[in-house]
């Protein structure tokens, strides 16, 4: 279960969407983890469209809690990621490598949907 707040401002830059992410979920141990960070994608559009289909590359920075890892003290990452989709939908994609002999690595799927 997951909870997350994010933000983008699209209008001001052309190819670069900056976002700010805020979140808060249980892992597969029903442990809780949070995180508060950033992200800047490089927006390439698949159609001729402004509102049509794109597909954003670029990295997300962020501070972080987990049980599982530094006892819930917070620690800083920097983690490549990916969305693809249009103006109200897009399928948000984070790499997580792995970064402790327990963990695995794994791809983090987020479904963005545009409210306002």
């Amino acid at each position: 279960m997951q909870a997350m707040l994010g933000c983008e401002d699209v209008e001001k830059l052309k190819y670069f969407i900056p976002a700010v992410h805020v979140s808060g979920f249980s892992d597969s141990n029903t442990n809780p983890s949070y995180y508060a960070g950033t992200s800047l994608l490089r927006r390439f559009m698949l159609t001729n469209d402004k509102h049509g289909m794109h597909f954003d590359a670029g990295a997300i920075a962020f501070f972080m809690t987990r049980e599982d890892y530094h006892n819930n003290r917070p620690f800083f990452g920097v983690l490549p990621m990916a969305s693809i989709g249009n103006e109200h939908v897009a399928l948000n994609i984070t790499y997580i490598p792995k970064v402790h002999p327990k963990m695995v690595r794994l791809f983090y799927l987020q479904l963005k949907v545009k409210i306002f």
